[in-house]
């Protein structure tokens, strides 16, 4: 019985260190020398630096300005349609109440 302990412990430990190895392949192959990282990362950097001043990653100051004049513009255009709106809807309710209370005291009166 205790030999078959030792031996599934030292299987184990075997396993283990077998799954280490792997792993710092696998991790040693992932990660690269800093100095070729750093080179990589300022090239990436350069080349960001280089399209934003030519300014394709967002619009500049004066496009910026003009589009929030627009959005404003279109913001009041559908302001001015909702308060016309409200007040037809208002003229229309006003005119069916006059209609039919003219209506009711004709009736009213030609019943009597």
């Amino acid at each position: 019985m205790a030999a078959a302990v030792v031996a599934a412990t030292l299987s184990r430990r075997r396993r283990d260190e077998e799954k280490d190895q792997d792993l710092e392949l696998a991790l040693s192959g992932m990660f690269e020398d800093p100095q070729t990282f750093q080179s990589r990362m300022a090239s990436v950097e350069s080349v960001l630096e280089d399209l934003k001043s030519k300014s394709l990653f967002g619009p500049t100051d004066g496009s910026l300005k003009e589009s929030e004049s627009k959005i404003h513009a279109l913001l009041e255009r559908v302001q001015q349609r909702i308060d016309r709106s409200t007040r037809y809807r208002k003229l229309a309710g006003t005119s069916l109440f006059f209609l039919a209370f003219v209506l009711l005291v004709f009736a009213q009166r030609d019943s009597q």
